[in-house]
């Protein structure tokens, strides 16, 4: 599959998730995330999500990392610097047959967790363990994609209902990020108001040597079964849009810390944007 070639068909949106991390208009709630854009393609094979950061993050790394296993092509995991016209992205575009392959269910392989790579639990909606693929970070010279980056690629494998991306990021300690802390977001809710997206901003880990990162995840087989659900599908193109957000939930060894403190929370937007920006090709002063 060639990354992008079906985005220009005929498509339907099946979520545009407009959030801030943690909320607009309250100032113990810095604003980190832009929106969440979920897109499938007619048939349903291919998904596309892609987390914008908010605007005031200028990233300047990007690239694509292909996402295969013994010769069968799923698709690509991509990082998309900031521009004047646009804001910073990390996503994915799988094709659903990655949830049928059996080697990501090989153990020998891929060992099955429900960790970030730097060792911290991934969001507690993730309630099983996944296959964390780490991915080729170089191009077809052999030159890194992006040095200051790593990008893996998670795998519901037994469940088949989550897909995912996590990016750690290189230059990371406790200046830019506090150690011991998840800091998630929860959104694109259901009827029985079961999170259908997750963002997480994970610090390093508390004494241990480890990287920072972000990631999203989205649970893809819910999104197909309300798409199948929707009569109209066929028809014209459907979006969602979902501005309201919940609070933040704070995980990880230090998370106790900043539910008891949310003025300390005040600090997050600023440690994020550095945390991120620390890891620029040009390191902004």
């Amino acid at each position: 599959m060639k990354p992008g070639n079906w985005f220009y068909r005929a498509l339907f949106i099946v979520g545009a998730v407009a959030f801030a991390l943690v909320g607009a208009g309250c100032p113990n709630k810095p604003k980190i995330i832009q929106k969440v854009d979920v897109v499938m393609s007619e048939n349903l094979s291919t998904v596309d999500v892609a987390l914008s950061l908010s605007k005031n993050i200028e990233t300047d790394f990007g690239g694509t990392f292909d996402v295969s296993n013994d010769g069968r092509d799923y698709g690509r995991l991509y990082l998309e610097p900031w521009t004047p016209t646009a804001a910073s992205r990390i996503g994915f575009e799988l094709n659903t047959e990655i949830f049928n392959d059996p080697g990501f269910n090989n153990p020998l392989f891929f060992e099955p967790t429900q960790l970030f790579p730097n060792g911290e639990r991934l969001p507690r909606i993730i309630d099983r363990p996944m296959a964390m693929v780490k991915l080729k970070n170089e191009d077809a010279n052999g030159n890194p994609i992006e040095r200051n980056v790593d990008v893996y690629a998670y795998v519901d494998v037994k469940q088949r209902d989550w897909l995912g991306v996590a990016v750690t990021l290189k230059k990371a300690n406790k200046k830019y990020f506090p150690e011991g802390l998840v800091l998630t977001q929860y959104l694109a809710k259901d009827a029985k108001k079961n999170p259908r997206v997750a963002v997480s901003v994970f610090g390093p880990r508390d004494g241990v040597e480890g990287h920072a990162g972000i990631s999203v995840f989205a649970n893809v087989k819910a999104f197909m079964a309300a798409a199948r659900g929707n009569s109209k599908v066929a028809a014209r193109m459907i979006a969602y849009e979902i501005k309201k957000a919940s609070d933040p939930v704070f995980e990880g060894p230090r998370g106790n810390y900043y539910k008891k403190n949310r003025s300390a929370a005040r600090s997050l937007e600023h440690a994020v944007s550095a945390l991120i920006e620390s890891n620029n090709r040009k390191v902004r002063h």
